[in-house]
């Protein structure tokens, strides 16, 4: 009997005109994204070329020597072993500008001024391991140091051709887009979409001759919550996924097997106060190479859980009120106000781990990067799971409760 309802919710779902409407909204969405990505990607690569680069490399140089001079002059009159090493740094800084400069004129002379700057893994790997080594370099900035060496060995070790990161590939691109989404779009697009699940039904209270069958109200609310979540889940993976093949198809899949850095911690430095805090570093240690096709597949199963926690929240708003109307103001302006809160009120980021619309960033809160933004180390891979079950556990609890106790006066 429950499989019956369910096929039929479904059934019902997808014969609605708002279902078709939203999902070409949604389809122009993901298109009107992607074009964006290209612009920016074709935008990075003029900007990347030898040519662009010898252009901007004479002030750049310029400016070096300006202020070497100036602090040649301040050494002069006062031994300060600070400004011996910002000075040193900044000869190192110009002496790396002229010899790029140098490579670039080398590759326009041989035709390939317009084509991106090549990464030159052994000079990254060698000039990476020459940092690790001066003991003036905060170990903050060394650990995110040790991170990209490995990813460098790794693409070497391999015989991986490394990638700028303003490609844009199939991999790269649907990663910006399960982003970018996540942000605010699917939590108003489900908001819209899902908001008359139960609410709808009250008015015309076609709801009433389903409540008179010989069916259970917890079943009747089960079968709607599930089709709800099949539907999302289905029409959001399906375009995101044909994006990834359309892009695929156009400016290439990318390399499989391309390393990316997940699950990497971050911990308060309880031993420096910043701006009247405790800054936040990498946990040294933590993170992990894996492929990007398995951060894409885990990416995308953390998405899902995130839909489901959404659809759960509307859900019971739909069922807590009876105009479809009233339960989608409500849900989107939940959603709205608090992405507007938290990222103007820094105490609210504080507290964000807590809530699940922090980790609507799939690919942001694998890598660690959402915690770095965010300043709040507790917001993790297995926080956010355990937050959002809760939400999924706690919403439909009280709407299960609320719909078999209130009467439906239809």
């Amino acid at each position: 009997m429950i499989f019956t309802l369910i096929k039929n919710e479904i059934i019902k779902i997808l014969s609605r005109g708002k279902t078709w409407v939203v999902f070409v909204m949604f389809i122009a969405l993901i298109g009107l994204l992607s074009y964006g990505l290209n612009r920016e990607a074709n935008y990075m690569k003029k900007i990347d070329s030898p040519k662009q680069m010898v252009k901007n490399s004479e002030s750049q140089i310029d400016y070096y020597k300006d202020q070497i001079k100036s602090m040649e002059d301040s050494l002069k009159t006062k031994d300060d072993p600070e400004l011996k090493i910002k000075k040193e740094s900044m000869e190192r800084n110009k002496e790396d500008m002229e010899n790029s400069t140098k490579e670039a004129k080398k590759l326009i002379a041989e035709g390939k001024g317009d084509e991106p700057f090549p990464l030159d893994l052994d000079k990254e790997i060698k000039d990476i391991e020459s940092r690790l080594k001066n003991a003036d370099i905060p170990d903050e900035h060394k650990v995110r140091d040790e991170n990209q060496l490995k990813l460098y060995k790794y693409l070497k070790e391999n015989g991986i051709t490394p990638e700028k990161p303003y490609v844009l590939n199939g991999y790269n691109h649907i990663m910006t887009v399960i982003s970018i989404l996540g942000l605010i779009f699917l939590t108003i697009g489900l908001s819209i979409f899902g908001s008359d699940m139960v609410s709808g039904e009250c008015t015309p209270p076609t709801l009433k001759f389903l409540l008179v069958q010989p069916i259970s109200r917890g079943k009747v609310l089960f079968s709607k919550f599930i089709s709800l979540v099949i539907v999302c889940i289905a029409m959001i993976l399906s375009v995101e996924v044909l994006s990834f093949i359309v892009m695929g198809v156009i400016k290439g899949f990318g390399n499989s097997n391309y390393p990316v850095i997940y699950g990497t911690q971050y911990a308060f430095d309880l031993t420096r106060v910043v701006d009247g805090s405790h800054p936040i570093n990498m946990v040294k240690g933590s993170g992990e190479i894996i492929t990007i096709a398995a951060f894409l597949l885990k990416a995308l199963a953390y998405q899902t859980l995130f839909i489901v926690t959404v659809c759960s929240v509307v859900f019971l708003m739909s069922t807590i009120f009876k105009s479809s109307m009233i339960s989608m103001a409500v849900s989107t302006s939940f959603f709205i106000i608090y992405s507007v809160l938290v990222n103007a009120i820094s105490s609210l980021k504080k507290i964000s781990h807590f809530i699940f619309i922090t980790y609507g960033q799939a690919p942001s809160v694998l890598s660690g990067d959402l915690a770095m933004m965010y300043k709040n180390p507790s917001i993790t891979i297995r926080n956010g799971i355990i937050v959002m079950v809760i939400t999924i556990l706690v919403s439909y609890t009280i709407a299960h409760i609320n719909f078999k106790r209130k009467d439906i006066l239809i």
